[in-house]
């Protein structure tokens, strides 16, 4: 993917995240409708997959493969995702004191995943057909 490009789809996942998180804590969404919160989490991981396929491409230049994109994404994906579940209850954002918490966290890890396998599955196809 030219740098031109990936920066474009990176700034525009950035900004969707970013408007949509803004909107949903701000009109405090989140009380009227439990599964708001979904939109964000498949933009955010997109937005992982797409950063880590970033950082294998030019940081790791000579040992790029897409075996070594899947191991950097994987291990991107699990330490962000997580570690963004722990900030959401560190600093009070989740909503653990409602019934349903657990299953809301396990959704948002499920919906994580699925926007980082279409993202993966984007880039992995496009690195296909460009070698």
């Amino acid at each position: 993917m030219p740098r031109k490009q990936f920066i474009g789809v990176f700034a525009t996942l950035s900004f969707l995240i970013g408007f949509f998180h803004y909107v949903i804590i701000r009109l405090q969404l989140e009380y009227y409708f439990s599964w708001i919160d979904l939109i964000p989490h498949a933009l955010g991981g997109a937005w992982i997959i797409f950063f880590a396929y970033f950082f294998s491409r030019y940081f790791l230049r000579s040992v790029f493969t897409l075996r070594a994109f899947r191991l950097v994404a994987l291990f991107a994906f699990v330490s962000v995702a997580v570690s963004w579940e722990f900030f959401e209850v560190w600093y009070g954002v989740a909503l653990k004191h409602l019934p349903g918490y657990w299953f809301d966290t396990v959704l948002d890890l499920v919906v994580d995943s699925c926007g980082a396998l279409i993202a993966y599955t984007r880039l992995a196809r496009y690195h296909r057909e460009k070698a």
